[in-house]
């Protein structure tokens, strides 16, 4: 009995470090791509300014004086607005993304849990039923996807849904 115990804890301190670094992780890819589009602008506009000031202009153009830059603002993106802090972002995006993975692992581990406790149960496969193996495979499966990190994935892109 205490040696069952050593190991749920073991398990559960497992769990707890995976899940903690699954929402770092969710964490961390939001803020890189929540970061991105606002980068790519800047870029875009740099090198859109540069390109304007090198292009000579048609003849009947006034010319521009070289020291007067006039760079175009950036449009905003469709992921963002030209009002969000970047403390907005990371409240809104990042923790929402952190808290998915997080708690996508936590629904693998404790799959697993319940895939274990089903073929601990489960003494004679002759006898065991259909309902009783679905369980148990949805289980694994579930548990695969979210240790590993794959289930936000799929839960984001719809692929867990049925087809229309």
């Amino acid at each position: 009995m205490a040696s069952e115990c050593f190991w749920a804890w073991i398990y559960v301190g497992v769990a707890a470090l995976v899940s903690f670094f699954q929402g770092w992780r969710g964490w961390f890819f939001q803020w890189k791509v929540a970061n991105f589009p606002h980068k790519r602008q800047q870029e875009f506009a740099a090198k859109q300014a540069e390109k304007q000031a090198t292009e000579p202009g048609p003849a009947t153009e006034p010319t521009k004086k070289k020291d007067a830059k006039e760079e175009p603002p950036p449009a905003p993106g469709p992921l963002e607005a030209p009002n969000i802090t970047p403390f907005e972002i990371k409240m809104s995006r990042c923790l929402a993304d952190a808290v998915l993975y997080f708690v996508s692992s936590v629904a693998g581990f404790l799959s697993l849990f319940l895939a274990y406790r089903v073929l601990q149960d489960s003494t004679q496969w002759d006898g065991v039923q259909t309902g009783t193996m679905a369980a148990l495979v949805f289980f694994a499966l579930l548990g695969l996807l979210g240790v590993t990190g794959q289930l936000p994935h799929l839960l984001q892109l719809g692929k867990l849904l049925p087809g229309k």
